[in-house]
């Protein structure tokens, strides 16, 4: 797919989920979360150092679009990836069945560190989205939690996920989400699941399914394959 993310480039495939004509807000969530909310583990979730500004603007590349993913989001990596691990990042929902299905893909690569795949989660479905999401980032270990979660539902397997009650979610935490998701909307992402990756030829987004040259052509980030420390949001 060609860098430039002019609305004309989006391609507009079947195989992803549209947000809903009214995307849930989370001012309830926050209305109703205590005072003292939980303690976030600085290794739930990863951002970066600069917040956004409310209204962003959008990134006129992929290449642009990718290092925002790295500066502005709310991320954390799936595995451990190796050094040098291709890395991608991945806009997910976690009541998303095609999400679910493209980890199922991407499962063991991700657990041999063969790929870094940095999950950016933006709950546009629903209001138990946002309860979901928010548990992955309060989780002490957010990527083994979302891989569980995410094989649960096409697998076996039962999630190790605790999905928290509202008044257990930090607000902070719900924020973060709120940045995801106006972050991908300034840049006209149309659903999920979304990638961002960087290649020879220079950046790439792709929506829905999982495509072989994603893998086989995506780079490392540079500087590291793994995820460095940010602020919290």
């Amino acid at each position: 797919m060609a860098s430039n993310l002019s609305p004309s480039s989006i391609p507009q495939p079947s195989d992803f989920v549209p947000p809903p004509a009214t995307v849930p807000s989370a001012s309830a969530l926050l209305q109703a979360s205590p005072a003292a909310s939980p303690t976030v583990s600085p290794a739930s979730a990863t951002v970066g150092a600069t917040p956004p500004p409310l209204t962003m603007a959008k990134a006129q590349t992929a290449s642009a679009m990718f290092q925002q993913a790295t500066d502005f989001s709310v991320w954390f990596s799936a595995g451990t990836p190796k050094p040098g691990a291709p890395a991608i990042y991945f806009i997910a929902d976690p009541t998303c069945p095609y999400c679910a299905k493209a980890v199922d893909i991407l499962a063991q690569k991700v657990k041999a560190g063969d790929i870094d795949l940095r999950v950016i989660l933006a709950p546009i479905r629903s209001q138990q989205a946002v309860y979901e999401a928010a548990s992955v980032l309060q989780s002490q270990n957010p990527g083994a939690d979302f891989l569980s979660h995410e094989l649960s539902k096409t697998t076996s397997n039962p999630s190790t996920l605790k999905v928290l009650a509202p008044a257990e979610i930090n607000p902070d935490i719900v924020r973060g989400l709120q940045r995801n998701v106006e972050w991908i909307r300034a840049n006209g992402v149309q659903g999920v699941p979304f990638w961002i990756y960087t290649t020879a030829e220079g950046g790439k987004v792709e929506f829905g399914e999982v495509k072989d040259d994603m893998l086989t052509s995506a780079l490392p980030a540079r500087g590291s394959g793994q995820v460095a420390q940010g602020s919290q949001p």
